[in-house]
């Protein structure tokens, strides 16, 4: 359980602790998150994603939830990928290609 210390993870970057202080911070600078308008686009095969619009804003939100590569639509528009979001995801063409247990956020507009 020694690992699992605040005080030894808050001295590692890539520690559980300092991931989601960076996924509250991230949230925190995207109300859509919590309050925006959401659309399930596909809910399947350990695949999740979604759009959230708030105040004008939308986000193209993807997770992959299985232990393989995935790739996965994204909608109709123009999309740009946050990378300030505490996920490695890519944007190749009109897909999003996720890693092993790993997620996308993409701003724009469908």
């Amino acid at each position: 359980h020694l690992q699992r210390a605040v005080s030894v993870q808050t001295g590692a970057e890539d520690s559980t602790y300092h991931f989601y202080k960076r996924m509250l911070a991230f949230r925190k600078a995207h109300p859509a998150l919590a309050k925006g308008d959401l659309k399930i686009l596909g809910a399947e095969d350990q695949a999740l994603s979604f759009l959230r619009s708030h105040d004008g804003g939308t986000l193209f939100v993807a997770f992959n939830l299985s232990g393989s590569e995935r790739r996965i639509p994204l909608p109709a528009g123009m999309w740009q990928q946050d990378r300030t979001a505490p996920f490695e995801g890519t944007i190749e063409g009109n897909e999003a290609v996720l890693s092993p247990w790993s997620a996308i956020f993409a701003s724009g507009k469908g």
